[in-house]
């Protein structure tokens, strides 16, 4: 059975590419659109290899860079806005950066953690571990 629902009709990527200054997106009708590259503090401190090893998300709905688990959606291209510095996540983030932990979503150790968060979410608070 198929599923009903409005189709997307907006922008898809095609290529993308970061480069010291930009995050720049081809688009599929020929447009170029770029952001600062300071819009995501994740890729801001990205090695080149990690900013280069990319992967688009459904048809260019948008794209996914798995070396430090960022994702910019083209829809964001047009409306987004900077990545909030100063949160717990970005604190966080950054604190690992420097200490040279993975933050890559297939990392075994990232893996077990998130498997671990989600257990603890499903149990009922008086059964948490210690």
């Amino acid at each position: 059975m198929r599923a009903v629902g409005k189709q997307y009709t907006g922008p898809l990527i095609r290529s993308v590419e970061v480069n010291d200054e930009a995050i720049v997106a081809t688009l599929a009708d020929g447009r170029i659109v770029s952001v600062p590259l300071y819009w995501s503090y994740r890729l801001e401190v990205a090695t080149p290899e990690q900013r280069n090893n990319w992967q688009l998300n459904g048809r260019g709905v948008g794209v996914h860079w798995p070396d430090v688990d960022e994702d910019l959606s083209a829809q964001g291209f047009f409306t987004g806005t900077p990545a909030p510095r100063g949160t717990v996540a970005h604190r966080r983030f950054m604190r690992d950066h420097r200490a040279g932990k993975s933050h890559r979503v297939d990392d075994p150790v990232v893996a077990v953690v998130s498997q671990r968060k989600r257990a603890d979410r499903k149990r009922p608070r008086s059964a948490k571990r210690v």
